[in-house]
């Protein structure tokens, strides 16, 4: 796990610090028994001024299941029904957390809108993903 914790410099990654992350690549490239390398983390940051205190890294090795929240992208506003007759689309949720795993993990899930009237709703359970990933959001 490689950590990073520098409060002084906001957290910057030094000429040593990267020479550290391309050392751990070349040994994940060189490893035959690595399937996929992902490099996940965990933000710690300051509630009341934002700033990130911490970072966390971590490798996940092929076939490891994970908790990820994976941003909601709507698309096709532009043309919305609903929309152009004057409703408003209500994004209730930005991001929907899964269990996946490593390999499959989703950069996004994109949701089209454009044929939804006013009153037409998606539900979580209608969104089409990689049948690998669990939801573990809640209505």
């Amino acid at each position: 796990m490689i950590s990073i914790n520098r409060l002084e410099r906001r957290n910057a990654f030094r000429p040593h610090t990267v020479k550290e992350l391309i050392g751990a690549f070349n040994d994940a490239r060189d490893d035959c028994s690595v399937g996929v390398i992902i490099l996940t983390g965990k933000i710690h940051k300051d509630k009341e001024s934002g700033k990130i205190l911490t970072l966390v890294f971590a490798w996940a090795e092929d076939g490891m299941e994970l908790k990820v929240d994976v941003p909601v992208i709507f698309k096709g506003e532009d043309v919305c029904l609903g929309i152009k007759k004057g409703g408003i689309l209500n994004r209730i949720r930005p991001s929907l957390k899964y269990l996946c795993p490593s390999e499959h993990i989703p950069s996004k899930i994109e949701v089209d809108v454009s044929k939804l009237d006013i009153e037409d709703r998606i539900f979580m359970r209608d969104i089409e993903i990689h049948p690998s990933l669990k939801l573990l959001s809640k209505n």
